[in-house]
């Protein structure tokens, strides 16, 4: 009994966002998500429970916007999580990044549209590579924003939004006449860290194979380092084999393979 008293006392919210950003920033790669939601909007939406005992690099992040919807993030030993799962109130619906140990806890908890591996892949201003092709990028705007939108319309999933235009987010792409045939977006971003997060890369079906997706991530990476980000990450489905060999080319990184998902409470 004693002893699993002091296993639930050690588990601990953190209350304010500079201890959440001193733990955080133990693995800046594998806590990007999280480390984008430590800003005065997003704070108060925010759950981050750690562990003072077994493992103080285990952390169960909640993140349950009523706009934005919600996410969850557990990494570090199946039991510590368990104990934090147990103290916790997830959203009811939520993207979920997990370690894979963590795969039947999770689900157990929600019901999955999908759960599939993905992996975190990380590159700093010294292994970016920036492919020849780079020549073609050019920074995209709003009187772009039609053709951004015909291009994403290929890929739903992106859920791009022409309001991300105005609202700071960058985007850069190739052109063919008046198309975009090949892009890619950083909408998230924690500058205080020195983090960006590269997302959204897609290239034209009829484009494919001529070393676009490399080009438009390197260039936009480029663009971040110029601008102060010193660790730059992006996720990739890890039977995406194409899309892997294209940014180990250009310098990033395999940091941690997760599982990625969203789900619904199981009721």
């Amino acid at each position: 009994m004693l002893a699993d008293r002091e296993q639930r006392e050690a588990m601990r919210l953190l209350a304010d966002p500079g201890a959440a950003r001193t733990f955080l920033r133990l693995d800046v790669p594998l806590w990007a998500w999280p480390l984008c939601t430590l800003g005065a909007r997003e704070w108060p939406f925010v759950r981050l429970w750690v562990d003072d005992l077994d493992d103080p690099t285990a952390g169960l992040w909640i993140f349950d916007h009523p706009s934005w919807g919600g996410s969850v993030q557990a990494f570090g030993p199946p039991a510590t999580l368990e104990r934090m799962l147990h103290s916790a109130r997830l959203p009811g619906r939520a993207f979920v990044r997990i370690l894979p140990a963590m795969r039947s806890a999770l689900t157990e908890r929600y019901r999955f549209d999908w759960l599939e591996p993905i992996v975190r892949m990380h590159v700093t201003p010294e292994t970016l590579v920036e492919p020849l092709q780079v020549r073609l990028v050019e920074r995209l705007g709003l009187e772009h924003a039609g053709a951004l939108a015909s291009l994403y319309a290929l890929w739903p999933e992106s859920r791009f939004q022409t309001n991300r235009l105005r609202q700071g987010y960058q985007y850069v792409g190739i052109r063919e006449g008046d198309r975009v045939v090949a892009v890619a977006e950083q909408v998230l971003a924690a500058r205080e860290d020195g983090l960006a997060v590269v997302q959204g890369v897609l290239v034209h079906p009829a484009w494919r194979g001529r070393g676009l997706a490399a080009a438009v991530t390197a260039a936009l990476t480029s663009r971040l380092f110029a601008e102060g980000a010193r660790d730059v990450v992006l996720d990739v489905r890890e039977n995406n084999l194409p899309a892997l060999a294209a940014y180990a080319r250009i310098g990033y990184r395999q940091h941690v393979t997760l599982l990625a998902g969203p789900g619904s409470v199981r009721r």
